[in-house]
């Protein structure tokens, strides 16, 4: 039985946190100082992209900040739920025992492991937590000076604290283009798409070809660049298909079909060892990620943009 199931339709981890960002609210220091002690607040806990789940593997969200009254950084507000405000606790200071004693019954999991049974909402809260704190870690200096940088608006931004400087710092994200590239129906020959092996991944697993966007460079000449480098495949018309915020680190992945003008394929062996064009029928006969198909290869996960792609690309063909 094909391993492949279509999911063209279901919602990309990491998105849909469903928080109101409140930002008339989160520059009025009173008012979030006044959330901060709210009953109704909660807080989420991170040591090191890693957060913190209950024995359903259910995201828990503190009622008090507790472990971080003395890590000097404050809790950065992510929003408002209808419950409540949301803030974000990094925890990386502290000593992992001196957490799990604090947080006895409770599982310190790493974001890969934890979005694997979490629900949709709360895999994005986490990943907005992590990527959001992450930045603010990495960024407790000023890069154009030197001198220590402050937390504003909620963890908005930052502010460079010397009087002769003052530059504001703001998160960083890095734009990737992750693309499908596929070959028409021609001459009787059927539709197919061309996926690539990383050399990190498990044999077997095949998914969509990817990269980050360079200086100077518009998404559509990135994901020609791309393809080009990566398999040796020249690529005319780029069309956008949608995007998945990724924090591994603090990526924003976007979505496109590509449509190949050259077949041959050479790939770079640096980072694609393995790439071959797939028809429609393959790929539905290809197994889920972890196991294998009838053709012995596998898909990206369900929650992916690149089987997001690779499922509405899919549903268009016979």
């Amino acid at each position: 039985m094909p391993g492949w199931q279509s999911d063209a339709g279901a919602p990309l981890c990491f998105s849909g946190a469903g928080l109101d960002r409140a930002e008339g609210l989160r520059q009025d220091r009173q008012w979030l100082s006044d959330q901060l002690h709210r009953r109704d607040t909660r807080f989420l806990l991170v040591w090191h992209d890693r957060v913190v789940l209950d024995q359903a593997w259910n995201l828990y969200l503190a009622d008090h900040p507790g472990l971080l009254k003395d890590q000097g950084e404050p809790p950065q507000f992510l929003g408002l739920r209808p419950e409540g405000a949301l803030f974000a606790v990094d925890l990386s200071g502290l000593d992992e025992t001196a957490i799990r004693d604090a947080l006895v019954g409770m599982r310190l999991v790493g974001l890969r492991r934890a979005i694997l049974d979490m629900p949709q909402q709360q895999a994005a809260v986490a990943g907005y937590g992590c990527m959001l704190l992450r930045w603010h870690r990495h960024n407790c200096f000023c890069g154009r000076c030197g001198a220590p940088s402050e937390s504003r608006n909620g963890g908005r931004s930052r502010r460079c604290q010397a009087p002769a400087c003052g530059s504001e710092l703001f998160p960083r994200i890095d734009p990737a283009v992750i693309m499908l590239v596929e070959q028409v129906t021609r001459d009787g020959v059927p539709a197919r798409c061309l996926l690539g092996h990383h050399r990190r991944m498990e044999a077997g697993r095949f998914s969509t070809l990817a990269g980050f966007v360079e200086p100077g460079e518009s998404l559509e000449e990135a994901v020609r660049r791309e393809v080009m480098e990566e398999v040796g495949v020249a690529v005319g018309a780029v069309s956008y298909q949608g995007s998945q915020p990724w924090p591994f680190p603090s990526s924003l992945m976007l979505g496109f079909r590509a449509r190949a003008v050259s077949e041959v394929i050479k790939v770079d062996g640096r980072e694609i060892d393995q790439a071959r064009w797939f028809s429609a029928e393959q790929i539905r006969a290809g197994g889920e990620w972890g196991g294998a198909g009838a053709n012995h290869f596998s898909l990206p996960r369900r929650w992916s943009i690149a089987r997001h792609l690779i499922d509405n690309w899919l549903a268009e063909q016979p």
